[in-house]
C-alpha cells in the first residue's frame, strides 16, 4: 500500500502521507497479547516464547490448528482425541528439551515443524 502511495504522490507529499498511513496501521494493529499460559510459564523455553513476538505468533498458529483438530476429534473419535492430547504434551516436552539453551530459531523451527505436522493430519 505504501508503495502505491509513493508512485502516485509527488515527493513533497510522500512523508506526510506515509506518516498518516503508518499511524493508522499502528492504531489498527491488535495489542501485543501474550498467550494466557504465559503467566504460568515455568521452563526457560516457555519464558523465552513469552518474550518474543514472532514465537508468540507461532504459538497462536500452532494452537489454532491444534484446537480445531482437538475439538473435531473430541466429538467424532475419542480414541484419536486422547492420542492427540498425549501427542501435544509429548511435543511440548520435546520442544523444551530440544531447545534448552539454544537460540530462539530452534523454538521457531520446532513450531514450524509441528504446524506442518498438524496440517498434514488435516490433509489426511
Amino acid at each position: 500500500m505504501l508503495q502505491l502511495i509513493i508512485l502516485k504522490e509527488g515527493e513533497g507529499k510522500i512523508m506526510k502521507r506515509a506518516s498518516i498511513v503508518f499511524t493508522v496501521f499502528i492504531l489498527t494493529m491488535p495489542i501485543f497479547a501474550k498467550p494466557s499460559w504465559c503467566k504460568n510459564a515455568h521452563t526457560s523455553v516457555e519464558k523465552r516464547i513469552c518474550k518474543n513476538r514472532a514465537l508468540i505468533d507461532l504459538d497462536y498458529e500452532e494452537n489454532a490448528i491444534y484446537t480445531r483438530i482437538r475439538d473435531y476429534l473430541k466429538k467424532n473419535n475419542r480414541k484419536l482425541y486422547k492420542m492427540l492430547l498425549k501427542d501435544e504434551e509429548e511435543w511440548v516436552r520435546a520442544r523444551d528439551t530440544n531447545c534448552y539453551g539454544k537460540s530462539d530459531s530452534c523454538i521457531a523451527q520446532e513450531y514450524q515443524d509441528r504446524i506442518k505436522y498438524l496440517y498434514s493430519l488435516v490433509d489426511n
